[in-house]
């Protein structure tokens, strides 16, 4: 499991939740193998991670966004992330 990321099970769901969220998106946006739609999961679980009170220097990780893809690649991943972190449908990365 990757570091950062804690998984917690019931009979109902796996819930997964993301611990660290700002170096954890910053080593997945470095890492040349991932592309947006892989880093619009991990951001739609660091926006839910910043609602449940985690530090996040959104500043940082979009820069980084930009400087990898584009201005366009951070708004494609903004979007994509809002509606995967309202969905209550599963998601796999």
């Amino acid at each position: 499991m990757a570091e950062g990321r804690k998984l917690t099970m019931s009979k109902a769901a796996v819930t997964v939740v993301l611990a660290n969220c700002t170096n954890t998106l910053l080593e997945e946006i470095a890492h040349k193998d991932l592309k947006r739609k892989n880093i619009a999961l991990t951001y739609a679980l660091a926006i839910r991670a910043g609602l449940a009170g985690e530090s996040i220097d959104w500043s940082q990780i979009n820069k980084a966004i930009i400087n990898r893809w584009s201005l366009s690649s951070l708004d494609w991943i903004k979007k994509r992330a809002h509606k995967l972190s309202t969905s209550n449908k599963t998601v796999t990365k």
